[in-house]
């Protein structure tokens, strides 16, 4: 993350791949109003993929975050209790944000679909034998 990220407002963007992994990039200062937008993105791929009968694997590149709003920890938390996904994968985090996003996995006890990563060889690994696991 470049110091020009964290002046940036966010500007984010989701796209389902080539093998039907919904990846988010989230660049910039996330808002709740951010979030909100990125979840309604994210559901819509959701439903496009449920209806065809396939399964959710999500990756989430957060490595040009410029940071969060306090507000941001209870959009990500319900994102993750409510969202209809099988395993989402995350890497790029800032220390201090990584330990927030892993208590905030632990409080709503998904930590077995819910996983932060260094980086993404490592995050697409995990999400890959997820995959194969649930194949």
């Amino acid at each position: 993350m470049s110091a020009k990220d964290k002046q940036l407002p966010a500007n984010n963007a989701v796209q389902l791949t080539t093998n039907d992994v919904i990846l988010l990039v989230r660049t910039g200062y996330q808002s709740p109003n951010s979030m909100d937008e990125l979840r309604v993105q994210t559901e819509e791929l959701i439903q496009k993929l449920r209806h065809k009968r396939k399964r959710v694997f999500i990756l989430i590149d957060d490595s040009r975050v410029g940071g969060y709003d306090k507000a941001v920890q209870s959009k990500i938390a319900e994102f993750i209790k409510t969202m209809d996904f099988d395993a989402i994968a995350i890497y790029g985090l800032n220390p201090v944000i990584r330990i927030l996003t892993e208590a905030i996995v632990l409080a709503t006890r998904q930590r077995e679909r819910v996983q932060t990563f260094d980086d993404q060889h490592k995050a697409s690994l995990w999400l890959a034998r997820h995959i194969l696991q649930m194949s």
